[in-house]
């Protein structure tokens, strides 16, 4: 598919691209009644590699409707698979004991893998073997004529309601690191997708930012700064990475959603730890003051769960209010402490 988009043959690349998503998509779902982490963990990593490189010949032939469409069937493959498989055994449980002694002897074979001695190749094949025949007792178990859950940008629409918004995040090679059947996962660009109703129609905006490298490194900076011990001393850097950050993820798509109470924001990669409630740029204020914030590790999460999360209210945080307090912070007029006392004392007894 890589070499025929390179060489000018989007319509072949995207046909076999499609076909190729499809197949790995039939493959992992066929290896989930065997409770093979490995197995699926295998075809999973194939799937993931090969749609970067397949959503830059989407990106390169197809809508933004379509592109947006593969990205909500193929995103975090990993994230899809586990979830679909923990759903599909809800439905249908299956022995217990059976499960728990299959993931004992996953745990007992990647243990004696890592011990290359020759006397432990015996005890290994006796595992393996045993092994493959507790996960065939298991997949002769496992329900029959299982219906995976329907993905697509129609059905997400529909379950989208006129106050809400998802703006989901996708870090992805450009048309120009495709060279031949090699990808590389260097030179990024930030593709964000907007996805909103009016009136009971859709309306998806698409915008790209070329410097994905770039965004990637100033997050775990920033990240690097909340959790240091002495991040106190580097508040100019933070101040000015929050600034950053706020311009380049959240100034895009904030004109895009006029109307909008919920949002639902939809991370990659190292934005997945991104505080965005916390990111501002001089008056602009902070995300959670103007929105309903819920996270999502894709906008398909929506077909899971339905969009009920319950209604919101102000946040309550507990902790010790003389943490890195400098001595003389606190006088006798006002005591931090006696107040925190006071709100303990609110909670009611066997609270976690």
């Amino acid at each position: 598919a890589s070499i025929y988009f390179v060489r000018g043959h989007k319509e072949k690349a995207l046909a076999l691209a499609l076909e190729s998503m499809n197949n790995l998509t039939h493959g992992w779902q066929k290896l989930i009644s065997y409770l093979d982490d490995h197995k699926i963990c295998s075809i999973l990593t194939i799937a993931h590699v090969n749609f970067y490189s397949f959503y830059c010949i989407f990106r390169g032939t197809s809508s933004k409707e379509m592109l947006y469409d593969q990205l909500l069937r193929n995103k975090d493959h990993a994230g899809l698979a586990g979830r679909e498989r923990n759903r599909i055994l809800h439905l249908a449980p299956v022995d217990e004991a059976l499960k728990k002694e299959i993931f004992l002897l996953q745990d007992q074979l990647a243990s004696a893998q890592l011990n290359d001695a020759q006397q432990e190749q015996s005890s290994s094949e006796s595992i393996r073997q045993r092994l493959q025949s507790l996960e065939s007792s298991f997949a002769e178990q496992f329900p029959e004529h299982v219906s995976f859950t329907e993905i697509s940008l129609d059905l997400l629409t529909k379950v989208l309601r006129d106050e809400e918004a998802i703006v989901e995040y996708f870090f992805s090679v450009k048309e120009d690191s495709l060279s031949g059947s090699e990808i590389s996962l260097q030179n990024l660009q930030l593709d964000i997708f907007v996805l909103r109703k009016r009136g009971g129609k859709h309306q998806l905006n698409f915008i790209q930012i070329p410097y994905g490298d770039r965004i990637r490194k100033q997050a775990i900076d920033f990240l690097d700064i909340l959790q240091d011990p002495n991040g106190k001393l580097r508040s100019g850097e933070k101040a000015q990475l929050r600034s950053e950050l706020y311009r380049q993820l959240l100034e895009p798509v904030l004109p895009l959603l006029d109307g909008i109470q919920t949002l639902y924001l939809a991370p990659d990669l190292e934005l997945h730890n991104l505080p965005f409630e916390i990111l501002y740029s001089g008056g602009s204020g902070l995300l959670q003051d103007r929105f309903r914030v819920c996270r999502l590790s894709c906008g398909r999460d929506l077909l899971f769960t339905g969009t009920d999360f319950g209604k919101a209210s102000a946040g309550f945080v507990l902790g010790d209010p003389d943490y890195e307090a400098e001595r003389g912070e606190i006088g006798p007029s006002f005591s931090r402490r006696a107040k925190n006392h006071a709100a303990v004392s609110l909670i009611p007894s066997g609270s976690r």
